[in-house]
This record gives C-alpha cells, sequence and structure tokens, in this order.
C-alpha cells in the first residue's frame, strides 16, 4: 500500500486559499439565497408567483404577488388570481390554524370583491380550503346585498301666514272694522247735514247703523 506524503506547507497554503475564497463567495451566496426570488421586479406574474408556490417557495410565491397586486392596471380577473393564489400561500405556509383561517379568508374575500363571478384557478382542492372559499363568497354576496342607509328627511314645518293673526286674543277687534265704523260715522254726519244740520227738527231714522265688532260675534 502506498501512501502519499503531502507536504505540510503545500496543506497550509491549500487550506489558506480556500479559506480565503470561502470568504469571498460566502457574503454572495448568503445574499443571493436572501433575495433569491428570480423573478423581474419590474414585470412580476401571478404565473411566475405559482411557480415558486409549485416547489414550495412560499416567500418568493409571496413577494411576488405582493408586487403583482401593487401594480395599477391589473383587469379583475388578474386581480382575483392573485389573491385566490395568495390565499393558498397562507394556507399552505402559516402555522396558526386561527391565524391562517383568518388570512386565507381575507384574501378570498378580495377574489370576489374584484370579481364576483370568479371561476378561476384554485391551487389546493382539499376540503378544508374549498370550504373557505364558499364561506367567503356568501360573505361578499350577504355584504353586497345589504340595503344602502336612508339618509333622514326633516318633518316640514307649517308656518302661519303673515297676515293672518292669531285667534283666542283680544285686541279691540280688527282694523277693518275700525275703517267701516269710521266710514258709516261720516255718512251719518254728512246726512244730518244735509237734512237742515239737526236744528230742532225730527230726527231722521234712516241713518245708516254702525256694524256689530267683530268681538260680539256679530250680533
Amino acid at each position: 500500500m502506498t501512501c502519499i506524503i503531502i507536504p505540510r506547507r503545500r496543506v497550509a497554503a491549500v487550506f489558506l486559499i480556500l479559506s480565503h475564497l470561502w470568504i469571498i463567495l460566502l457574503p454572495d451566496a448568503i445574499r443571493a439565497q436572501g433575495s433569491g426570488c428570480g423573478y423581474d421586479r419590474g414585470r412580476p406574474t401571478v404565473a411566475g408567483a405559482r411557480t415558486s408556490f409549485q416547489v414550495f417557495d412560499f416567500e418568493c410565491a409571496e413577494r411576488e404577488l405582493n408586487d403583482v397586486l401593487k401594480q395599477g392596471n391589473l383587469t379583475s380577473a388578474t386581480r382575483a388570481e392573485a389573491h385566490a393564489l395568495l390565499a393558498a400561500v397562507h394556507y399552505q405556509s402559516t402555522q396558526d390554524s386561527t391565524h391562517r383561517r383568518e388570512k386565507v379568508l381575507g384574501q378570498l374575500r378580495e377574489v370576489f370583491k374584484a370579481d364576483a363571478e370568479w371561476r378561476g384557478t384554485l391551487d389546493i382542492q382539499g376540503p378544508e380550503f374549498l370550504g373557505l372559499v364558499d364561506q367567503a363568497r356568501r360573505d361578499v354576496e350577504r355584504s353586497a346585498a345589504k340595503p344602502p342607509a336612508t339618509a333622514k328627511t326633516e318633518t316640514p314645518k307649517m308656518e302661519r301666514p303673515v297676515d293672518v293673526q292669531p285667534t283666542g286674543k283680544s285686541g279691540g277687534g280688527s282694523k277693518k272694522w275700525i275703517y267701516v265704523a269710521l266710514g258709516a260715522g261720516v255718512i251719518g254726519v254728512a246726512a244730518l247735514a244735509l237734512g237742515g244740520g239737526g236744528g230742532g227738527g225730527a230726527t231722521d231714522q234712516n241713518l245708516p247703523d254702525f256694524p256689530p265688532h267683530p268681538s260680539n260675534g256679530g250680533k
């Protein structure tokens, strides 16, 4: 059996070279792993996120979907599909069952808010996930069926006409009666003057009477 003896100096040199390469390359490897989602940040797609989801890279799938939803020119179908896939990502990656249910339902409700008739791709076909899909659809339909709040209407106020006098108050009658009474007195005085000025003859029985005062009820 042949034994190869490597000088210690050569071993030390190789070790130093490997250590140097490790120090240089390690930070790049760490950075690549930390941001290793290989999609184009300027053009994220649901299809790219689905590829990450299918290889269990839920972190990259979530990142790309969030970038997709930030775009302002999405169609309702694309927005709904992105929320549906994000619901699947949360369902697979969230450990706590209560928190997972809330996150999944929140994303599924956004699906049917974006497109009430959505019938797109569901990346999970388990009974629990499908039950959450049905519940989210019912929640959105129930919310849309609520009648809008009616505005309060104010009861119109009845205002009394300016020229109508209040009843039940004593004030000496209306001004109209006073004018009529004065007119009748003037006529009576004129009649007396024409009949001789009232110098001792018989009194004229045809003088007009004063109209009854309104407070006496016309009697």
